[in-house]
């Protein structure tokens, strides 16, 4: 399946790329949904947004299992590590933070940017991200 994020706050999941058929639209944001990212061990997709939270996704139902709320600002940019147990965020607050991914806890804060945070890699190999 394809997952897309859109301007007007929806989720939408293809599911038949052939056809183009549309399986679900999700709505939960209330402004612009801007990354997206799956995690398979989780069952979810979590979505980061210009209202300044993280959700958290059923990826088969859709349904929302959690809001992830720390930013100041728009959320730009996700990435997850599996190995770690965690997602990170990356913000027009100019920090990323680091949440737990099976509970959302916050785990940590880090600055150190003099702009907005707009995206993420993570190295597992190198047990690094790069922002």
């Amino acid at each position: 399946a394809i997952f897309s994020g859109s301007l007007d706050g929806a989720i939408k999941k293809w599911w038949d790329l052939k056809t183009g058929d549309l399986m679900k639209t999700v709505e939960g944001h209330s402004h612009d949904v801007y990354t997206l990212a799956t995690c398979d061990k989780e069952g979810a997709i979590f979505s980061g947004s210009d209202d300044k939270t993280i959700k958290k996704w059923n990826l088969k139902t859709g349904d929302l299992m959690k809001t992830l709320e720390g930013h100041s600002d728009y959320v730009n940019t996700l990435a997850i590590s599996e190995k770690e147990g965690a997602i990170f965020s990356g913000s027009d607050d100019k920090t990323i933070k680091e949440w737990n991914l099976k509970t959302g806890d916050l785990m940590k804060t880090l600055e150190g940017h003099s702009d907005y945070v707009n995206t993420l890699a993570i190295s597992e190999k190198e047990g690094a991200i790069f922002s």
